[in-house]
């Protein structure tokens, strides 16, 4: 698939991180660097080439998740200017089952390449994987405007979210040290458990606290997709996260009968040692009203505050009509940084467009 311009021919191939030329690594290291100083020019690159190749390895590996990586070339200059991934419910997996029709695409172009209608033809590409596997729901993301502005031209459904940032500096410890003292004073049976990662006698229990409590989180413009996080799914992020060098810190409340009530999970690379981003906290619904949300959340920052000191920065996100979940970020000082737009297009919707610009 091509696109020629006046000063250029782009071409976008198929990427196997598996049996790729020196030269192809080295066009792909390029891009990454530039699309990283462009998005985020006061911050360093934190991923070492080896991480990257590994972790492009690891997700064509995935269990569970079929991927399809696209890089998007301009082949007069020898260049990588952009790339397209296609991830899909691997066939017999229980996100699969449930969303057959379902798949989520994402497109990144270098800034200088920009309306030059090669986001048009990456969205050719993204209809030829969706027709070819039979996916008539598409999603995908975007933190920028300029994505927002396309993804809004092309007709997709979007929900607002937000990217939210706590400052540790500005943290009311005492009242962080607080809500962890209220926690056993208002559960005194309940464990709340410290977990590295997770281990094998939780994971299946695990998984599906994990499946229910992500799944209840509110996207009101969206279809539902019900995803699945199986034993498998976990049991691979764990492989990812040890040979790429991410720490995964996991702490869950267990009930005196032994069943998880809540979870809370942070992600760390040291190679950004600033930042740290907090990632699900759910409660299960029959456990809620007891404050475990907050337990879990302030034990974790006390966590990191011993743990990693060199840490400053916590970054969440969340739908903007989850308001349980604001109502602690907010009360513990979190403040908006930018919008997280989810968005999905029907197939048919994408058509549309398409045919539209190529007339």
């Amino acid at each position: 698939m091509s696109k020629v311009g006046s000063s250029y021919i782009i071409e976008i191939e198929l990427f196997n991180p598996d049996s790729c030329s020196k030269e192809s690594w080295d066009l792909y290291h390029e891009y990454r660097t530039t699309l990283h100083k462009q998005r985020f020019p006061d911050r360093p690159l934190t991923v070492t080439n080896k991480q990257a190749e590994k972790g492009l390895k690891m997700f064509k590996e995935h269990p569970e998740i079929e991927g399809y990586i696209f890089t998007i070339e301009d082949t007069t200059k020898n260049k990588q200017v952009g790339d397209l991934i296609c991830s899909l419910p691997r066939i017999g997996s229980e996100t699969y089952k449930e969303n057959k029709h379902y798949m989520e695409f994402y497109i990144n172009i270098l800034e200088n390449y920009h309306r030059k209608g090669i986001g048009t033809l990456a969205l050719e590409k993204v209809k030829e994987v969706a027709k070819q596997n039979e996916k008539t729901l598409l999603a995908t993301d975007t933190y920028y405007p300029s994505g927002k502005a396309f993804l809004e031209t092309i007709g997709a459904e979007l929900d607002i979210g937000i990217e939210n940032r706590l400052q540790l500096e500005n943290i009311d410890w005492s009242m962080v040290e607080k809500w962890v003292e209220e926690g056993p004073e208002r559960s005194p049976k309940i464990k709340l458990v410290k977990l590295g990662s997770i281990p094998e006698d939780l994971i299946e229990q695990f998984s599906k606290i994990y499946t229910e409590t992500y799944n209840q989180q509110p996207w009101d413009e969206l279809d539902d997709v019900a995803f699945t996080f199986s034993p498998k799914y976990f049991r691979h992020l764990k492989k990812v996260f040890a040979e790429t060098g991410v720490e995964w810190l996991v702490m869950v409340t267990i009930e005196e009968d032994e069943k998880i009530s809540g979870l809370t999970e942070m992600r760390y690379n040291p190679g950004n040692k600033t930042m740290i981003t907090q990632e699900l906290t759910g409660v299960k619904e029959e456990y809620r009203g007891r404050g475990l949300g907050k337990w879990l959340k302030a034990a974790m920052l006390l966590e990191i505050k011993e743990r990693f000191p060199d840490v400053k920065t916590v970054r969440t996100e969340n739908a903007t009509t989850n308001v349980p979940m604001l109502s602690i970020n907010d009360r513990l000082g979190f403040k908006f940084f930018r919008e997280s737009i989810e968005a999905q297009i029907k197939l048919e919707q994408l058509n549309k467009y398409l045919k539209q610009r190529a007339r």
